[in-house]
């Protein structure tokens, strides 16, 4: 099976999902007995049950800026319909729970939630080369698919739950749906206003989908699940930063925390990709921000989605990699809490350690950039690839504790106190016979060069 590359070939497909009608495929539809896109029909025939006006499509989207204080709402005063067909695919494929009457998708754990998407997509092949890929991969995968969730969907069940009519009242069970079931969760309808269109908006006394008991775990093709748990993943605002990547993809120690989703599953004749880590972080009545990584993966990531021992060695390689950097952030915050200390004698308390914080912020951001190129090449080539990376940083934490030394507070008359001392506890948490970086000393830095550092 190919996907089409030509626009007259993808709107045939599409039609043939609705038999042929084209209002399902339509922004605005008069007639509101009949679906429009992403607009179920409204079976009372009145516009009454939506009473609120939508303004704009960023007051439509998923973004909550109901305080209005950095970033204001309602702004987008001159928007065109594609902004309106953006903002309605978010609100109904990604949207959570906001109180009463307004109902999130079932693809999430929880209502306060977020849907995540972790992914493949080619490193080459220009504009939509990633949707492809994943068209392919969710085609190679349908058998499994139903296979592993058979008895909670129907093979032929509704796939465009925008096309059924709803009345707010009552959810569809998950048996009624076909597993790769694009949904809705607000009762939203566009409507004809002059020259142009006005948005239209009711809640519901129920969600569109009856999946609460699922957690999240519904088959989606870009959502990992913890299985113990019986949940998907739920991004917080620490993104998709390398621990949590980690964790994703590893597990912790031997053991593993999440399945990952087939959109993560390399495909036969795969070799350069990039994983691609996306999602809008949820709270109860708050965002925490859009994350998005891409980050290149070559023959050891790719082997690892597939091949468990190649996942245990990469993992294992992940958690000394993440005691190293851990050992090195310890050793930066403790000479951060000596220098706010005035280099005194006294054991530094929270406070003082909490000087270190803007710093350790921007050793974790130098750690991030080569951490999987990294650890790739700690498979690849053994543990000796570990040493410009790790030497990088030290450096780095050298820098920064040097900077700190000038900009953190503490007594004047200790000022020079605290930048002889605060050195020296750094190289003492660092190469402790505790540290994790006990053994390695001579191996990052040679001896003469250990002398001068």
């Amino acid at each position: 099976r190919t996907t089409p590359t030509e626009a007259e070939d993808w709107a045939e497909l599409l039609l043939d999902l609705t038999e042929g009608a084209e209002e399902p495929w339509s922004l605005v539809v008069a007639d509101l007995s009949k679906p429009a896109f992403l607009q179920p029909p409204v079976p009372e025939g009145t516009l009454a049950p939506l009473k609120n006006t939508i303004p704009t499509p960023d007051a439509l989207d998923v973004l909550i800026t109901a305080k209005n204080f950095d970033l204001k709402s309602a702004v987008a005063a001159n928007a065109q319909p594609d902004d309106w067909l953006f903002a309605l695919v978010s609100l109904q494929t990604m949207e959570g729970f906001l109180g009463a009457g307004n109902y999130g998708v079932a693809r999430m754990n929880g209502g306060f939630s977020a849907r995540p998407f972790l992914g493949l997509a080619p490193l080459d092949g220009g504009m939509g080369a990633h949707l492809r890929r994943d068209i392919r991969a969710m085609l190679a995968g349908r058998d499994r698919l139903l296979q592993d969730y058979g008895e909670l969907y129907d093979e032929d069940g509704i796939a465009l739950l925008w096309l059924a009519p709803w009345n707010g009242a009552a959810s569809l069970p998950l048996t009624r749906l076909d597993p790769w079931f694009i949904e809705i969760c607000r009762r939203i309808r566009c409507v004809s206003d002059g020259e142009g269109f006005r948005v239209m908006g009711g809640g519901s006394a129920a969600a569109r989908i009856d999946a609460k008991a699922q957690s999240g775990v519904t088959g989606d093709f870009w959502a990992p699940v913890n299985d113990a748990e019986a949940k998907s993943f739920s991004l917080d605002a620490r993104g998709f930063s390398y621990r949590v990547l980690c964790r994703l993809l590893f597990g912790e120690g031997s053991k593993r925390l999440f399945r990952l989703p087939p959109a993560m599953i390399a495909q036969s004749g795969e070799t350069d990709m990039a994983l691609v880590a996306r999602g809008v972080t949820r709270g109860q009545g708050k965002t925490e921000g859009f994350h998005e990584r891409v980050i290149p993966v070559h023959r050891g990531l790719l082997r690892a989605t597939i091949d468990e021992s190649t996942r245990e060695n990469l993992g294992q390689i992940a958690d000394r990699q993440q005691r190293e950097i851990a050992q090195i952030a310890v050793a930066l915050r403790l000479g951060c809490a000596v220098i706010a200390k005035g280099g005194g004698t006294e054991k530094p308390g929270k406070d003082d350690y909490a000087r270190a914080d803007p710093y350790t912020s921007r050793l974790e951001t130098e750690a991030e950039a080569g951490f999987f190129d990294t650890l790739e090449r700690r498979l690849a080539e053994g543990e000796a690839a570990k040493i410009p990376y790790l030497r990088a940083l030290i450096v780095t934490a050298q820098d920064l504790l040097a900077e700190a030394s000038e900009a953190i507070p503490c007594a004047a008359h200790a000022r020079w106190r605290a930048r002889v001392r605060a050195p020296a506890a750094f190289r003492s948490a660092l190469w402790g016979a505790k540290s994790a970086l006990a053994d390695d000393r001579d191996l990052i830095f040679p001896q003469k060069e250990a002398a001068n550092g």
